[in-house]
């Protein structure tokens, strides 16, 4: 099958997001079973051809953007261990201009337009006849309407599409006709988990988006993410400071832990559990209550790194608690992530949406020891240390004070139980979260939306 990718990040030109893992990991995956793959995204500034190795393409692609002929320039890349091609596409107005991602939603709204119009361009180019179109994220809605409006565009119409967002917030802030359109129009319809898709279909502050979803049926679903083994290994990994196993991941860890310690400045003390903390949570509320449980959790025996972008708005925050503590540092820098969780005992990840589940299984890889919210898709992975004697985690409830300090007092306590550690630690490190098992999902998706359209065709000759 030919299958192109539609996203506006990918793994390692855009770092620090659940969804560049997501598009990195799923076309590898995809690619790997024998299938021609294709991802298409943005050239920020923040991509530099020559440290990425991509090559300027010599043919510039012209289309009308906003009533004015435009030139969007395109580069060519390849994914690492792959032969996944990868097409970014530039133009110093939207795009190059920024090493931002996403700016604010009114920008955002022109740049991504004109990514759509700037991918469809490039699938001309290139004349290539994709099989699938698969649309991820819902700024790329509008390459829908393009390919139904537009007659260079017209060829597409009998290509199958499918559409993939990580969290129902991506929908309801971006729920633009192009968005409807998309949903309406593609062959399926997923999210990362199957309790996020649940919690969707049953939440009421869903509604807007819940009756598109239904009148998908069957064809709306939740495939459990995976990660690519390759680039996650601790095994073979040269990132981090030492390689370790399962089996023998003792004197590994410790040694990531020291240069750890050693390069963050923290207490160089290995007997300290090190937590690492995603603090990805996005209202005031559940901000206060992270502040008042990392100001407590301070006063404890450990350590804590926090790893967040430097624009994030709790970032000041944390970084004024971190001059007043000797046991916090607050880390910015996202290619640090795999020293970091190499290097910690724990992983604390609060963020209720869906995406969180990708950071949690990259942790995992590396043996620390995961500590998150049940309602997410953590659920799906965790087994709570309380429930059996296979657990690999600890779950809370809800974002709630006394819960989540009862749970780090809980990993304390069995981080000192030399007995109970090494089992819960190869525990963690045994989770299978290969993507392999998510792409074939994926593929078997795929292979079904084909044969509608072949049952349709003949149905239409007879």
């Amino acid at each position: 099958m030919n299958i192109v990718f539609i996203a506006p990040e990918c793994y390692p030109y855009t770092l620090a997001s659940a969804l560049s893992y997501f598009v990195y990991g799923l076309s590898k995956g995809v690619e790997k079973e024998g299938n021609n793959v294709k991802v298409i995204i943005p050239r920020y500034g923040s991509i530099d051809p020559a440290h990425y190795l991509i090559e300027r393409l010599p043919t510039e692609c012209k289309f009308n953007y906003e009533g004015k002929q435009t030139t969007a320039v395109t580069y060519k890349g390849i994914l690492p261990d792959s032969l996944v091609s990868v097409f970014l596409i530039d133009n110093q107005n939207y795009f190059s201009n920024s090493k931002t991602v996403y700016l604010n939603s009114n920008e955002d709204c022109k740049r991504f337009n004109y990514f759509c119009n700037g991918s469809l361009s490039v699938l001309n180019s290139l004349k290539v006849k994709p099989d699938i179109i698969h649309f991820i994220h819902p700024y790329t809605a509008s390459c829908v309407q393009l390919i139904n409006e537009s007659f260079e565009y017209r060829k597409y119409q009998d290509t199958k599409f499918a559409f993939s967002f990580l969290s129902g917030e991506h929908l309801l802030n971006n729920l633009t006709e192009s968005l409807r359109d998309l949903i309406v129009s593609a062959s399926f319809v997923t999210t990362l988990s199957q309790s996020h898709a649940e919690e969707i279909l049953s939440d009421s502050k869903y509604a807007l988006i819940k009756e598109l979803l239904l009148g998908k049926k069957d064809n709306f679903q939740g495939i459990l993410c995976g990660i690519d083994n390759f680039t996650y290994n601790s095994e073979t990994d040269s990132e981090i400071t030492q390689n370790f196993s399962k089996a023998y991941f003792s004197i590994g860890k410790r040694k990531c832990k020291e240069s750890l310690l050693r390069g963050l400045d923290l207490f160089d003390d290995v007997s300290l559990p090190l937590f690492a903390l995603l603090p990805n949570v996005n209202s005031k509320l559940e901000g206060d209550i992270l502040i008042e449980i990392l100001t407590k959790c301070l006063n404890f025996n450990l350590q804590i790194v926090t790893l967040c972008e430097k624009e994030y708005y709790l970032n000041s925050k944390l970084t004024e608690i971190s001059k007043q503590f000797g046991n916090l540092k607050i880390v910015n820098d996202f290619s640090m992530k795999k020293r970091i969780f190499s290097g910690s005992d724990f992983l604390v990840c609060l963020d209720r949406s869906d995406p969180s589940i990708i950071p949690l299984q990259i942790a995992m890889k590396y043996g620390a020891v995961p500590i998150a919210l049940q309602s997410s898709a953590a659920g799906e992975i965790i087994i709570d240390n309380s429930t059996d004697n296979n657990s690999n985690g600890f779950l809370i409830e809800k974002l709630n004070k006394d819960l989540v300090l009862t749970a780090i007092q809980r990993a304390i306590k069995l981080y000192k139980d030399r007995e109970k550690w090494p089992s819960i630690v190869k525990n963690v490190m045994g989770l299978d979260s290969s993507i392999t098992s998510c792409a074939k999902k994926y593929i078997d998706l795929y292979e079904t939306a084909l044969k509608d359209k072949i049952k349709l065709s003949t149905t239409v000759e007879g």
